[in-house]
């Protein structure tokens, strides 16, 4: 690649994907100049994603010729199935609307595939609301004393069918996988009850897909933004961050702390220097594909004391103890890099990932993180489901 198109730059922090863009004169574009999601006018961009032997090609209209030849030369060396629109890449469904600018991605597949597995009918069963029951705990108490091993063969088969919905385009599920996932080496019919009743709120939520390029009112259209949270308990947190991009969420991740935390506040503070980390990876990302920024990315925040600690060092006794790697954010956030507005807890949409809430705020937050489901793209058919 490198010594037959040196026009195409590899991303630094992804070595899977490339770019190349010329400008009207067909000279190389400055991908160092902070210019954010823009697109010179009449600039050919060609951005490339590979995976094993998965190659998808995002262009510009000018660039369809050399899209061609680069196709050509490929298949002179590699057989290559013949090239044509995206609508299924990495188990994912995908759908495009060039006319609305409107992209959507979903793993309905799978999805019915987990629904079948655990021997429900999509379209007969009843759904519920919420992955897990909010007024459930889960816990190594629930364990048998001996391990149930039919049963765990059952367990550890639903639960890598989530595992792969939970990475690829269901957040709303991962806050359920990171707290089902900690007792499959001994699971409890309690477990699996569990499992039982993901199947039923996927029956219920089947059909849902994010949807990139909804209108966003908090003027962060063309900027990544994030969210995150921490959920204390027995003086281990759960954090999580979710960040989104054109109306939908395009990253996420929940973590349960290795080490205790003494109060609410430490456990947000921690949570908060993950969610620093991936914003650094996005916008190195974005200033790799020449879509750099100047403007800090915003990290919402529902803890103003953790606000404080971020924006001003001190040397109290309650901070005095945490590790120096936990202030990453607040170093960050003197260079310019993030910023942390405080949000109420009431619009932070990271707390259901960190959480199991009521049904009002799993829906109000899950359809928040999906977009706009209304907008006009018919639902595709799906090739077939995964057993």
């Amino acid at each position: 690649m490198h010594k037959n198109y040196p026009q195409y730059i590899e991303a630094g922090n992804e070595r899977c994907v490339y770019v190349m863009r010329e400008s009207e004169e067909l000279a190389p574009i400055n991908l160092d100049e902070l210019r954010g999601l823009k697109i010179e006018k009449n600039e050919k961009i060609i951005i490339m994603f590979m995976n094993t032997d998965d190659m998808l090609i995002a262009y510009s209209d000018n660039a369809r010729d050399l899209v061609d030849s680069f196709e050509k030369k490929l298949n002179n060396s590699f057989e290559a199935t013949p090239p044509s629109q995206i609508e299924h890449y990495m188990g994912m469904h995908v759908l495009y609307d060039q006319d609305q600018s409107i992209f959507t991605s979903d793993t309905r597949r799978h999805v019915y595939g987990f629904i079948n597995h655990m021997g429900l009918n999509a379209d007969s069963a009843v759904g519920v609301s919420t992955p897990l029951d909010p007024h459930e705990v889960y816990s190594r108490m629930d364990s048998p004393p001996e391990i149930n091993v039919k049963l765990r063969d059952k367990v550890w088969q639903a639960h890598g069918k989530l595992i792969h919905l939970a990475i690829w385009a269901c957040p709303n599920l991962v806050h359920s996988v990171s707290v089902l996932g900690r007792y499959v080496h001994n699971p409890s019919q309690k477990l699996w009850n569990a499992y039982s009743r993901i199947a039923k709120y996927l029956v219920k939520t089947r059909d849902h897909k994010l949807v990139y390029r909804t209108p966003d009112i908090e003027l962060m259209d063309l900027e990544p933004y994030g969210h995150y949270d921490s959920d204390w308990d027995n003086r281990k947190s759960t954090g999580v961050y979710i960040f989104l991009l054109l109306g939908a969420a395009s990253s996420w991740k929940v973590k349960l702390s290795q080490t205790a935390c003494l109060s609410s506040q430490e456990a947000e503070y921690c949570a908060l220097s993950e969610g620093t980390k991936k914003a650094l990876d996005l916008r190195m990302l974005m200033q790799q594909l020449g879509f750099g920024s100047m403007k800090p990315t915003i990290i919402f925040c529902d803890n103003k004391a953790v606000v404080t600690m971020g924006h001003h060092p001190s040397n109290k006794p309650a901070t005095r103890h945490i590790d120096m790697r936990k202030h990453f954010c607040r170093q960050h956030v003197e260079f310019g890099n993030v910023t942390t507005p405080f949000k109420k807890t009431a619009n932070m949409l990271a707390d259901f990932l960190s959480k199991q809430t009521p049904k009002p705020t799993h829906e109000r937050h899950r359809d928040n993180t999906f977009g706009n489901q209304t907008l006009g793209l018919a639902l595709g058919k799906i090739p077939h489901v995964v057993q």
